[in-house]
């Protein structure tokens, strides 16, 4: 694929070879013992750090552990992450007892403050508390 044309935005760079064609697989930057060295630390962090039950385990109809929340973050500290969360929508109807949430999350390198990773989810609650309604049987959880 020729293009003449050359583009940069905040932390895309374009990839090319000797005659200006955008190559779409990057360069590999770390060698295979390296790889292998670093994969071998990342296992014994797991079976030495991690607990299973509490860091990682099985979920509910997945036949894989799963990473869970206690892990995620203490991942992100070996790794020298800072974690951000930020609500970027909120619906709270007290009345009727709906609450919904849209997070972002952010991982910040503490090294050197730049964005590793970004995600957005997002939660809906209905608090029968907050409301005199009667709740309706459903198979889908609220």
């Amino acid at each position: 694929m020729k293009s003449s044309m050359h583009f940069q935005s905040d932390n895309i760079v374009p990839f090319s070879n000797h005659e200006s064609e955008i190559v779409s697989l990057p360069n590999i930057v770390v060698s295979t013992i390296e790889s292998k060295r670093r994969v071998q630390e990342l296992q014994t962090f797991v079976e030495e750090v991690m607990v299973k039950g509490v860091d990682y385990g099985l979920v509910d109809g997945f036949s894989k552990p799963t990473l869970l929340k206690p892990g995620a973050e203490k991942l992100c500290d070996v790794f020298g992450f800072l974690k951000t969360a930020d609500v970027v929508n909120r619906i709270e109807q007290w009345e009727s007892g709906i609450f919904a949430y849209e997070v972002k999350m952010t991982l910040i390198r503490k090294d050197n403050g730049l964005v590793e990773a970004e995600g957005l989810d997002h939660a809906i609650a209905r608090n029968l508390l907050f409301s005199n309604k009667t709740l309706i049987q459903s198979s889908t959880p609220y």
